[in-house]
């Protein structure tokens, strides 16, 4: 026994001194890779800002290798973030002709979900043509993010298959990444407007819908707003909800009776309420200000405070009715009134 005490002890010695020296020599090539890195970062960057601030500038000749090509690929993904029109377009051409939008789609095929959708999100923010068949060719990923993510890069580029895409991509597991699939529609509603249309007629899920409202209505995508008015009557609050906050944002004038409706319908969430409150106070018609005053009578903090705020918005009629709420009997309904009518003046 104690032979094969001492044996184990040994073996155990020996694993663990392979074990260190591995470290060390993991943390040596980390290091070497930093160092690396720190020394070439910054003349990428001078020559990258040179070559995009001037047309005569020569192309920026990039280091070979596979270090020098990750830092040129996360330097320009940071400033792709930033950049638009010409200086967006020279860019993504240079990063064609450096291969990281070739290693980028390479990237869709690796084993690893994680790195098939990095690679996915970069190709989004490059926006290559070239990668334009093999994200379509991903769209049937067995990844929901990874779909999700190639969706939205075929949006970013602007592609004509590109609301059909998105609405496969979204509505085959609707609750599965409300995030992802916001960006995706994000990305459709700025590049493709008129195809987010189909992710608000009747039958799309409800938690589609809500996302699809809410990107209409932060665009200002008033070809929408036919659509918004009809998911106000949808059995699903959130859908209604936001499809009211988009109609206010992009200041749909005729969907104010429908709006009143809503405020007055007592079966409603009060979340739907209070979002129809606001919307009215951000179209600005008078016409709703008999039914704010009454919704600022109803025994509820949040309607209460909407109402207040959509009165002060009307301007000089809705602030007239606040003042005169300055009477009323109960204390709370005053002193919405109040903070109402300090914040607008």
């Amino acid at each position: 026994m104690t032979g094969l005490a001492a044996g184990a002890a040994l073996g155990l010695a020996a694993a663990v001194a392979f074990l260190l020296t591995s470290l060390v020599s993991i943390r040596f090539v980390l290091g070497v890779r930093r160092r690396r890195r720190a020394e070439l970062r910054p003349r990428l960057e001078r020559e990258l800002a040179t070559f995009l601030a001037a047309d005569d500038v020569p192309t920026p000749v990039v280091p070979q290798g596979a270090l020098a090509l990750a830092l040129v690929r996360d330097v320009a993904l940071e400033a792709l973030a930033e950049l638009r029109g010409r200086e967006r377009s020279r860019l993504t051409r240079l990063l064609e002709q450096h291969g990281v939008v070739d290693d980028a789609v390479r990237g869709l095929d690796a084993r690893s979900a994680r790195r098939r959708l990095a690679a996915a999100d970069a190709l989004a923010l490059i926006r290559s043509e070239r990668a334009e068949a093999a994200l379509e060719q991903h769209l049937a990923d067995g990844n929901g993010a990874v779909r999700l993510a190639c969706a939205r890069a075929l949006a970013e580029l602007g592609s004509e298959r590109a609301g059909a895409d998105v609405a496969a991509a979204v509505t085959a597991d609707p609750g599965a990444d409300r995030g992802a699939a916001a960006d995706a529609l994000l990305a459709l509603g700025a590049n493709r407007p008129d195809d987010l249309g189909r992710l608000l007629e009747p039958g799309t899920p409800a938690a589609v819908q809500a996302i699809a409202a809410a990107v209409a209505g932060e665009l200002r995508l008033a070809q929408h707003a036919g659509a918004l008015r009809s998911l106000l009557d949808s059995g699903d609050d959130e859908v209604a909800a936001r499809a009211a906050r988009g109609l206010g944002l992009i200041g749909v004038a005729d969907a104010v009776r429908a709006l009143i409706e809503l405020i007055e319908d007592a079966q409603r969430a009060w979340f739907v309420r209070a979002a129809a409150a606001r919307a009215l106070g951000t179209i600005g018609d008078i016409a709703a200000m008999p039914a704010l005053t009454r919704l600022l009578a109803v025994d509820d903090w949040v309607l209460q405070s909407n109402a207040a705020g959509a009165l002060a918005a009307l301007g000089g009629p809705g602030a007239e009715a606040l003042r005169e709420a300055l009477g009323s009997r109960h204390k709370r309904v005053r002193e919405h009134a109040r903070v109402a009518l300090e914040g607008a003046s």
